[in-house]
């Protein structure tokens, strides 16, 4: 993973308003939780997270294909793919035991949003 220089939090703020999550949010809150954002590259093959680590971030896909799986004994289960510019996944850093309860894979390169679990909590007790 290679993390980048920091987008303007206006063009964070623009892919954050198309996310069903973040949609008629006021743009002065928008903005504000853009701040929190740092955008992250991954190649293909790399893993974004790993089942059973602990849960820090969430991620919102802004460009290629992201596979979520979880382990069954031996065998990989692909859950979902995200394709989707905006596409939100991995919930876990906000809910408890705040542990990654799948895997999430890079089936290309890919460009990603990330933001703690930890900041977002505090932005939304505000």
């Amino acid at each position: 993973m290679k993390r980048l220089f920091p987008r303007p939090a206006l063009e964070i703020s623009g892919v954050l308003r198309r996310s069903p999550y973040f949609r008629g949010m006021p743009p002065e809150r928008l903005e504000e939780v853009s701040r929190f954002f740092q955008e992250e590259l991954y190649p293909k093959g790399s893993l974004l997270l790993e089942e059973e680590s602990r849960a820090g971030r969430l991620f919102i896909l802004l460009r290629g294909t992201v596979a979520v799986s979880f382990r069954r004994g031996e065998e990989e289960v692909i859950v979902e793919i995200h394709r989707r510019r905006g596409d939100l996944f991995v919930w876990s850093a906000l809910v408890p035991p705040k542990k990654y309860t799948a895997t999430a894979k890079a089936l290309g390169d890919c460009r990603v949003l990330s933001i703690s679990g930890k900041d977002l909590e505090r932005f939304f007790h505000r």
